[in-house]
């Protein structure tokens, strides 16, 4: 049976994906004086800050400004935390509270920084549901790579065989994987290909499909 609980954050607790997609095709096209294609937000889903500063100024080139960009992407998403306007997925708080009731513990692994993640939860009400939470900074190689998740394997000492990860991502997914993790995959804005959706536990719609998909395949009672 499960023993841990690793999630990710954006697109899985939070609709932070969109909300950043649409500050960066409004906000700061007219900011910046960018045009902020669908591909390169897709792309950069699920990644770190270095990965995605790379897929930035390739796309655009070294005098893009990509500090300032994502700066004020962060500030704008602590904007809607601190006034009570960040989205949070559908079923996410009745998923946390049933898994507390259960004394499951919940991992937050997340590409964000710490600093950000823990400011969201916070401001959210959700921080309480979260034992620990390991940031993008904590490793070298960010998602797809596995090296966050093995991270939070060391730090928390889970057990891999009894521990389900939940991601939104094709790059969460497959740094999960890479880990010899389970997953059970909530696609956000991007949908899994027929390959990844088997190599998955599961892949349901919502938050509210976690568990009984989980009871059908016989790890959750």
């Amino acid at each position: 049976m499960i023993s841990t609980f690793f999630f990710d954050m954006d697109g899985v607790l939070f609709d932070t994906e969109t909300e950043v997609a649409q500050i960066l095709k409004n906000d700061c096209a007219d900011r910046f004086g960018y045009h902020f294609s669908d591909d390169l937000l897709n792309r950069c889903l699920g990644r770190s800050y270095n990965d995605c500063r790379k897929l930035y100024l390739d796309e655009f080139g070294e005098g893009f400004p990509f500090t300032e960009v994502w700066s004020y992407c962060a500030q704008r998403i602590r904007e809607k935390a601190d006034n009570g306007t960040l989205t949070q997925k559908p079923g996410v708080r009745p998923l946390l509270s049933m898994l507390q009731e259960n004394k499951i513990p919940c991992i937050l692994v997340t590409s964000n920084g710490s600093r950000q993640a823990r400011f969201l939860l916070e401001r959210s009400g959700l921080l309480p549901f979260f034992q620990e939470i390991i940031g993008g900074e904590s490793v070298a190689e960010g998602k797809p790579a596995p090296d966050i998740y093995l991270k939070a394997l060391e730090r928390t000492g889970a057990d891999p065989k009894k521990t389900i990860v939940i991601e939104d991502s094709v790059q969460g997914v497959s740094a999960a994987l890479s880990a010899g993790l389970s997953v059970v995959m909530v696609p956000d804005r991007v949908k899994p290909d027929a390959e990844m959706q088997k190599a998955c536990t599961a892949c349901v719609s919502s938050l509210s499909d976690v568990l009984p998909a989980l009871k059908e395949k016989g790890l959750w009672s």
